[in-house]
């Protein structure tokens, strides 16, 4: 499923027949995809949909079949999860953790 419709290759886009050279993703993104992967696959499928698609509770649960009161849990759930992923080291340090 993707979130938004296809825009066409990027050097189609770019009229000159050549890929343009976008960066690499930096290491915030690199940290995100590795602990949505960490996820259950029901609960990255909400979080992501959430999120990154920009769909309601309401739309999700007409997407997956899931009901809007399981789309809440698997999202707070998944946000809770990912915060344990995704604590900076840095800060953990600092407050003496």
């Amino acid at each position: 499923m993707a979130c938004a419709p296809p825009l066409g290759d990027a050097w189609q886009r770019r009229g000159d027949g050549s890929p343009s050279a976008a960066p690499g993703p930096g290491p915030e993104q690199v940290a995100l995809v590795s602990a949505l992967r960490e996820l259950p696959p029901k609960q990255r499928r909400t979080v992501t949909l959430h999120y990154l698609c920009d769909l309601t509770v309401v739309q999700i649960a007409a997407e997956t079949g899931l009901s809007t009161g399981t789309v809440k849990t698997h999202l707070v759930r998944g946000r809770a999860a990912l915060s344990h992923l995704l604590q900076d080291p840095r800060t953990e340090e600092a407050s003496g953790a």
